[in-house]
């Protein structure tokens, strides 16, 4: 009987460990083991050169080990391709099923702000409304919203309390946007309905009442920082060109004191990240980074949309060095990455690797609802009406156009290179919109967006292990797992 032929598996990754030894982790199975480095060397040759594994001087045991753990194949890497295909097309569809039982709604009372960042993508929105205060969310479509328009989007979700609601904007904290505001939190606290917010909070004093830990109240926010006192006054500014920081810091604690979960966004570039560890010194003084309640993290700015300098801007990988070499505790993009695999490597069975798509453009039950009835599925491309997934009418009804369609197909087994990655169900396949930019000719977004991915996850699946071969835990705070898809400002 003719021995079998194998192959080294397309989504094998070989990382260094501390140890005299390697790690090999596979992207599809999830499976990650710790063997000889020169039998790692020997898979990692095999695969280049593209030829059959060399089986030589190896036990049957240790063949049939590799083989069931995904390692070697006796899939062609072009059928193991196609295999990895149709794995992610099944497990998409099962997950897109389950979360089709719950639901995310993102509510954008205006496009207004009371603030003029430089960077802020909105800019053009605002430049075309004007100073026109009636476009603002009504009472009466807020009714709508919440009596019909709801029950048409999100038909197979038992209850309005498994609807998460999210308010947006600009700023949704402004008091032209108030009486929309108070419906809105009538509706969220009949029903049950969790609520979060993304604000500047830098006028939130008028409308704390809207936060606490009751039903229906604001209980999660995220706020943002440009760095330091300094760095944030000179960036983060009125129309009237006001520093906002201390406003901030002092809604901070009005919130925390009613029981609100913060998250501290800091947008870092090369000209901000040295401003980190003032910045820590200054939340660490007003007793903010201590709470049990605030969880500060930072995070690369992006450009998506062309409205700054890129040339300040850096990868998250970089970023993240540069506060480990700082010393800052602030927590990195690395961090996030352990959080998101360590289940991973506390798996011991089923399928660990379930992240087909990226955010919520791809993802069933997630919209955004605009002042004008326009429905979107992503955050940033919400007020650029031509890339709007459908409307509603002065009745209720609703369409759904073409682009929701296309938007519902992508994930990382429908396009290259993602559906040849070997980490690509750690990922999603990275931001839709930044692929589309970067592939700007076509315009499409069936194409991937890495900025750093491979990196990070490297280092994240060395760094855990390493820590539990040390006898380290891995510390995840239950505010690590709030909204990791939460849109950043």
């Amino acid at each position: 009987m003719a021995e079998a032929s194998y192959y080294v598996s397309r989504y094998l990754n070989v990382y260094p460990s501390q140890r005299n030894s390697s790690i090999l982790f596979h992207g599809m199975t999830g499976c990650i083991d710790e063997i000889d480095r020169l039998l790692a060397h020997r898979l990692t040759t095999d695969r280049v050169q593209g030829r059959c594994f060399r089986a030589d001087g190896l036990s049957v045991e240790t063949l049939q080990f590799l083989e069931k753990r995904g390692h070697l194949t006796t899939l062609s890497p072009d059928a193991e391709h196609r295999f990895f295909c149709q794995h992610v097309e099944t497990l998409h569809q099962k997950i897109c099923a389950q979360r089709k039982q719950r639901g995310s709604l993102m509510l954008i009372p205006s496009y207004y702000c009371n603030l003029a960042c430089f960077y802020c993508y909105q800019h053009p929105l605002r430049a075309k409304e004007g100073q026109n205060v009636t476009h603002v969310m009504t009472p009466e479509l807020v009714d709508l919203i919440f009596q019909t328009v709801i029950k048409r989007l999100y038909p197979d979700v038992p209850r309005y309390s498994s609807i998460a609601v999210d308010l947006y904007g600009g700023e949704p904290f402004l008091e032209r946007n108030r009486p929309a505001l108070e419906r809105i939190f009538q509706y969220t606290r009949d029903y049950q309905m969790p609520v979060s917010a993304i604000s500047n909070a830098s006028s939130l004093g008028v409308f704390v009442d809207f936060f606490g830990i009751e039903p229906g109240q604001v209980n999660a926010l995220q706020i943002s920082f440009d760095g330091d006192k300094l760095h944030h006054d000179q960036s983060r500014i009125t129309h009237y060109g006001e520093g906002t920081f201390d406003a901030i810091l002092a809604n901070i604690h009005r919130l925390l004191d009613r029981g609100v979960r913060i998250k501290i966004r800091v947008n870092t570039n090369k000209n901000t990240v040295d401003s980190l560890q003032c910045l820590w010194e200054q939340l660490e003084a007003d007793e903010i980074t201590s709470h049990p309640n605030v969880s500060p993290y930072a995070q690369a700015i992006h450009n998506h949309y062309d409205q700054t300098n890129p040339e300040p801007i850096f990868s998250r990988a970089t970023l993240t060095r540069r506060v480990e070499a700082a010393r800052v505790p602030f927590r990195t993009p690395l961090d996030t990455k352990m959080t998101r695999l360590l289940p991973v490597i506390e798996a011991n069975g089923g399928i660990p690797l379930r992240r087909t798509n990226f955010c919520m453009q791809n993802t069933p039950n997630a919209f955004l609802i605009d002042q004008r009835r326009d429905i979107y599925s992503c955050y940033e491309e919400a007020g650029y009406r031509q890339l709007a997934v459908g409307h509603f009418d002065e009745n209720g009804e609703i369409s759904l156009n073409d682009r929701y369609a296309m938007y519902q197909r992508r994930h990382v087994g429908m396009y290259e290179p993602c559906s040849k990655c070997a980490v690509a169900l750690t990922c999603g396949g990275g931001c839709a919109i930044a692929a589309r930019g970067a592939h700007w000719k076509s315009g499409t977004i069936f194409a991937s967006h890495c900025d750093s991915h491979k990196e990070l996850v490297a280092t994240a699946i060395q760094r855990l292990l390493q820590n539990r071969a040390d006898g380290l835990k891995t510390v995840v705070k239950e505010e690590d797992s709030w909204n990791l898809e939460q849109p950043y400002l």
